[in-house]
């Protein structure tokens, strides 16, 4: 599992079990537009990098070479460019990926449950001050268009009709880059309304429930999943190819 590391933007934490090394590599990406390819950064893992040379490629030994070690590792990464960074890690046959953004960006997000209503503010974390005219884009999971827009002179932006958990990516120039990823659903949630019997349904014929429907979500979210790692999996054991990350292949 990687998580950045607070207090070193050049560096990632690797949580690791029962592993003696692992292979890193990193991308350089264009995050407004995979956040547009993809809708959302849970499937971020699930882009088309064949052929595409990584910035950083090495492996790194875990647990001082001890079989069933846990802990954790700092891998350290040289990126003294702004912009946004894929990461991705294999140990084995285990797979994990994540974003490292090198940005003074910050956001500020309030999020207003029963409205469906995002505020964003846009910071400079460096100099504490607010930064208009910084694009905005938000999507909820059940939200079928991204609302946009650009943040005003006190750095905000308010995103309405929000459904779902949010996604929000902020953009400054070309390499500076913010995100935040919500855990609430936001507005109502559709409810599905039991047929009588002669409105196209018999009366001895069940009824579908909320309950099958997040079933067939969740086995739809498994089949994503499995789908990114067989990528993940392809996608290193690929032959090395061509320049740089041109994020419009990865459609």
């Amino acid at each position: 599992k990687l998580e950045p590391d607070a207090a070193a933007a050049s560096q990632v934490d690797l949580k690791f079990r029962n592993l003696t090394d692992v292979d890193v590599k990193v991308y350089a990406v264009d995050l407004m537009r995979l956040y547009l390819t993809r809708r959302n950064l849970d499937a971020i893992a699930g882009i088309d990098l064949a052929g595409i040379r990584p910035l950083l490629e090495k492996s790194i030994p875990l647990g001082g070479g001890k079989p069933f070690a846990e802990g954790a590792e700092a891998i350290d990464l040289p990126l003294e460019k702004e912009g946004a960074y894929l990461v991705m890690a294999r140990g084995g046959n285990l797979y994990t990926s994540g974003i490292v953004l090198v940005s003074p960006l910050e956001l500020e997000v309030l999020e207003e449950v029963d409205a469906g209503r995002v505020r964003v503010r846009v910071r400079d974390a460096v100099t504490g001050a607010y930064v208009p005219k910084a694009q905005v884009k938000v999507i909820g999971s059940d939200n079928p268009k991204f609302i946009s827009g650009e943040t005003d002179l006190r750095g905000v932006m308010v995103a309405e009709g929000v459904r779902g958990t949010a996604t929000v990516v902020a953009r400054k120039g070309t390499a500076q880059y913010a995100f935040h990823r919500g855990k609430t659903y936001l507005g109502q949630q559709a409810q599905q309304v039991p047929q009588k019997p002669g409105d196209g349904q018999t009366a001895d014929k069940p009824q579908e429930s909320p309950q099958s429907l997040e079933f067939n979500i969740r086995q739809q979210n498994d089949f994503n999943r499995e789908g990114q790692r067989r990528r993940l999996e392809s996608r290193y054991n690929a032959a090395p190819g061509g320049q740089g990350v041109q994020v419009d292949q990865a459609r």
